[in-house]
């Protein structure tokens, strides 16, 4: 519990979030780019992203508290109650239905897109797999999005 001179720090906690999710991306981005080809940044990049993202998760265990002493970690504490849990605050947030349809249309322009850049880009390789992807779930979220019943 915290004591009256005791206050959270969310600034701290946002900074280093961040830290923890871009050190990791930009360093074995860079490590593989420089080690090996230019065309591996990418990969490297989606790897040290995926190890920032670990690293950020188990971060959000704790939250940081300003006290007398310093900045001090303490651990999360989430009660029985679903309110108190932000997973399920941020699940029944309210807002309003158009924003869906204007989402599905953005959707659904960029898979079109994806989809007709590939003749025209002439891309080879992973850049054929990459626009298929990007095409299939564009047009497949607005689908889903569209296909979600109303409340």
């Amino acid at each position: 519990m915290q004591s009256p001179q005791e206050k959270t720090v969310p600034v701290v906690d946002m900074l280093e979030l961040v830290g923890l999710f871009l050190l990791p991306t930009l360093g074995f981005g860079l490590a593989v780019a420089t080690l090996g080809s230019g065309d591996n940044l990418v990969v490297g990049l989606f790897v040290g992203a995926i190890f920032g993202a670990i690293l950020v998760s188990m971060r959000r265990v704790f939250y940081a508290v300003r006290t007398v002493d310093g900045i001090e970690r303490r651990r999360r504490t989430y009660s029985s109650d679903p309110d108190e849990n932000p997973w399920v605050r941020a699940a029944n947030i309210e807002y309003d239905e158009k924003y869906d349809r204007i989402l599905a249309a953005v959707l659904a322009v960029v898979g079109i897109a994806a989809f007709a850049a590939i003749p025209m880009l002439n891309p080879d390789g992973f850049g054929v797999v990459r626009l298929t992807l990007l095409g299939l779930f564009g047009i497949v979220t607005s689908l889903f999005i569209f296909a979600a019943p109303r409340s």
